[in-house]
C-alpha cells in the first residue's frame, strides 16, 4: 500500500522533518517517516495498492511542492518527489 500527500514546501524534500529515534511517533509512524504536524498537506490520497491507481485533483496556488508516501520507512527510502506550480 502507499499514499500521496501534497505539502506546499520551502526546502529540500529530502530534509523535511522526521521523526527522530528520541520523538514518539504519531499513531501508525515510524523513527524517519516525515512528521506531518510540522509539514501540513495540503492534500492526501489513501489505501493506493501496488500496481493500482486512483484519480484525485487539488487546486495548487503557485509556488514547490513535494509528493511523497509517509508511511513507514516509505519516505526515507525515496518516495518522494518535487514540483513547481507557476
Amino acid at each position: 500500500m502507499h499514499e500521496f500527500i501534497v505539502a506546499k514546501v520551502d526546502t529540500d524534500p529530502a530534509k523535511l522533518p522526521t521523526y527522530a529515534p528520541s520523538d514518539k511517533p504519531a499513531e501508525g509512524h515510524s523513527v524517519g517517516d516525515v512528521d506531518e504536524e510540522k509539514v501540513p498537506a495540503i492534500g492526501e490520497l489513501d489505501d493506493i495498492g501496488a500496481g493500482k491507481t486512483k484519480d484525485v485533483t487539488f487546486t495548487l496556488n503557485a509556488g514547490r511542492y513535494v509528493l511523497y508516501c509517509n508511511l513507514p520507512a516509505h519516505y526515507s527510502q525515496g518516495m518522494r518527489s518535487t514540483f513547481t506550480v507557476q
